[in-house]
């Protein structure tokens, strides 16, 4: 964000979508306390840089995808934090990378302009 901000303060705006995880919301899940801590603190930083640089006619959001799978064809073998990831979201279903990358690409446009500093979950609705 600080090299980027850099160029994009003078030029007077831009987008930062930072990529976290579903992680950040859901302290039950096993083995999660460092990771979702982490992901968390990125989600705090999000809002907070959001509201710093604005003004400047840059935005900031940030997206929390769920665990993915390239393709359908390409489903992980069995094993436990797999079938916990599918199971976990309300989906049923693991989820695809343009799932997210289509969020993204969502709040990089204008079609965005009023979303400032919001985490964006794509985990398939594992958080709630």
């Amino acid at each position: 964000s600080r090299a980027v901000l850099d160029y994009m303060i003078p030029q007077g705006g831009g987008h930062i979508i930072n990529i976290g995880s579903g992680s950040a919301n859901m302290p039950t899940a096993p083995r999660n306390l460092l990771y979702g801590t982490g992901k968390s603190w990125l989600a705090s930083f999000t809002k907070f840089l959001a509201g710093e640089v604005i003004h400047h006619g840059v935005n900031v959001c940030g997206v929390n995808p769920g665990s993915m799978v390239r393709t359908k064809a390409k489903i992980p073998a069995f094993n436990d934090m797999w079938f916990y990831s599918m199971i976990r979201n309300q989906l049923g279903r693991y989820l695809l990378h343009e799932e997210t990358a289509n969020v993204v690409a969502f709040l990089a446009s204008p079609a965005a302009s009023a979303i400032v500093g919001e985490v964006i979950g794509t985990d398939g609705g594992a958080s709630l």
